[in-house]
C-alpha cells in the first residue's frame, strides 16, 4: 500500500529569491538541504508569479531563511504532514493561502482603493494589507484589486518598487481620466482605448491651458507630470472667500468659451496648500467606477470603495459600499457628517490607512490574521 501523500505549492515573485532561500528537512534526515529551484519554475499567468511544486510521503519542514547567515538567519519554519497546501513567499514570509475561506457566492468582489492617504501612508499597514490580499484573495479568480487614484501608471509602477505595493488587476489612473489592465505573463499595463475615447471626446487641453496662463491665482505645475488628460494646478496663497470667487469668474469664462471640463479641488479649505485638477467633462473617480462595474459586471454593493481626499468624494457619493480612512481630510470628514453617515453600507474607520481596508474586509468575511 503506498505511503499517504501530499502536495506543497510555493508560490513568489521571482525576485524574492535575491532575497531568501527556501530549504527542507526530513525527520530521517536533520540536514538541511537546500531546495533547488531553476528546473520547477513556471510563470503563473493570473498574478506574476513563479511556483515551485513538491509531493512528499514523509513529514517534512519547510524553511525560509535570508541568504546571509543561512543557518541562524531563519525567518520562518513551516511542518508539512499530509496535507496539500500553498504558500507565497512575500516581505519575508512564508504566507499560507486559505481563499477558502472567503465565500464570494459565485459573485465577482472588488476592491477599489485610492492610493495616497488610503491604502498607502502606513509602511506597517500597507504590509498587513499585503499579506492579507495574498492570504485570502489574490488566487480568488472572482476577487478583483483595482486602484482609483490621481497618480499616473508610471508614479503607479514606481510606488511597486518603492513601497512594496501589489500589481493590481485594474488601475484607473489620473483621476478617473486612463484606465489600464493587467496584461497576463507581463508587468504591463494595457490602456483601455475605449474608456479613454469616451473620455477625451470634447476635451480640448491646450485651450485650457491658453486661458490658465492668464490666471494669476492658479500656478500650472504641467500636465505632463501626469497626463494631457489631467491638468494639475496650484492655488497661490489667498484667502479662500478671494479663491471663490476667482474660481467663479474662471468656471463662467470657461462656460462661455464653450470648454468642457470638471474641476476637482483638492487640499483643506482653510490651508493655503489648495490643488485644482481640471479633467474632461466625462471624467471622474466616479465615472470609471460605473464603467468598471458594467464591463467586468461587479454589482455596485460587491465594490468596497475606500479614500480619504476630496477627489474621492464623487466616487464615495455614488459607491453602495464605502469606507472612509480615519485619517481622511477635515473637509471630507465634514462631508461624511452632512452625507455620509446617512448612506446605508457606508462608515468612517476609526483606524488609519490600509488598517481600515483591512479591518472593513475581516469584519466583512469573518477573516483574521496573524
Amino acid at each position: 500500500m503506498d505511503k499517504e501523500k501530499g502536495k506543497v505549492k510555493l508560490l513568489y515573485i521571482f525576485n524574492e529569491f535575491n532575497h531568501h532561500k527556501i530549504k527542507i528537512a526530513s525527520e530521517d534526515n536533520p540536514i538541511v538541504t537546500d531546495l533547488k529551484e531553476p528546473e520547477m519554475i513556471k510563470r503563473n499567468s493570473m498574478i506574476d508569479t513563479f511556483e515551485i511544486n513538491i509531493e512528499y510521503s514523509q513529514p517534512f519542514t519547510l524553511c525560509l531563511t535570508g541568504k546571509e547567515d543561512e543557518d541562524k538567519n531563519i525567518l520562518k519554519k513551516v511542518k508539512m504532514d499530509h496535507e496539500d497546501a500553498t504558500y507565497f513567499i512575500f516581505d519575508h514570509q512564508l504566507i499560507k493561502i486559505e481563499e477558502h475561506k472567503v465565500n464570494l457566492n459565485n459573485e465577482t468582489f472588488a476592491l477599489m482603493t485610492d492610493l495616497d492617504g488610503t491604502l498607502l501612508g502606513d509602511e506597517e499597514g500597507l504590509k498587513l494589507f499585503n499579506r492579507f490580499w495574498l492570504k485570502f484573495f489574490m488566487l480568488n479568480n472572482q476577487a478583483k484589486l483595482i486602484y482609483n487614484t490621481a497618480r499616473s501608471i508610471d508614479q503607479i509602477v514606481g510606488f511597486k518598487k518603492k513601497f512594496g505595493l501589489l500589481w493590481p488587476d485594474i488601475c484607473i489612473c489620473n483621476c478617473g481620466t486612463k484606465i489600464y489592465t493587467h496584461t497576463p505573463n507581463t508587468d504591463e499595463m494595457k490602456l483601455d482605448e475605449k474608456w479613454n475615447k469616451i473620455v477625451t471626446q470634447n476635451w480640448d487641453c491646450g485651450k485650457i491651458l491658453k486661458h490658465i496662463e492668464k490666471l494669476e491665482f492658479l500656478k500650472y505645475l504641467g500636465s505632463n507630470l501626469v497626463d494631457d488628460n489631467l491638468i494639475w494646478c496650484q492655488v497661490k496663497a489667498i484667502d479662500l472667500e478671494t479663491f471663490k470667487h476667482l474660481l467663479e469668474d474662471m468656471i463662467e469664462e470657461f462656460k462661455a468659451q464653450q470648454i468642457f471640463f470638471k474641476i476637482i479641488i483638492n487640499g483643506e479649505e482653510d490651508s493655503e496648500h489648495r490643488f485644482l485638477d481640471i479633467i474632461p467633462i466625462n471624467g471622474g473617480k466616479n465615472m470609471a467606477m460605473k464603467y468598471i462595474s458594467e464591463k467586468y459586471k461587479i454589482l455596485p454593493i460587491n465594490m468596497l470603495c475606500c479614500g480619504d481626499s476630496s477627489n474621492d468624494i464623487f466616487m464615495l457619493e455614488e459607491c453602495e459600499w464605502g469606507l472612509l480612512v480615519s485619517n481622511a481630510y477635515r473637509n471630507v470628514k465634514k462631508w461624511y457628517e452632512e452625507v455620509g453617515k446617512n448612506k446605508q453600507n457606508f462608515k468612517l474607520s476609526t483606524k488609519n490607512n490600509a488598517f481600515a481596508i483591512v479591518e472593513e474586509l475581516k469584519t466583512k468575511f469573518n477573516l483574521e490574521i496573524e
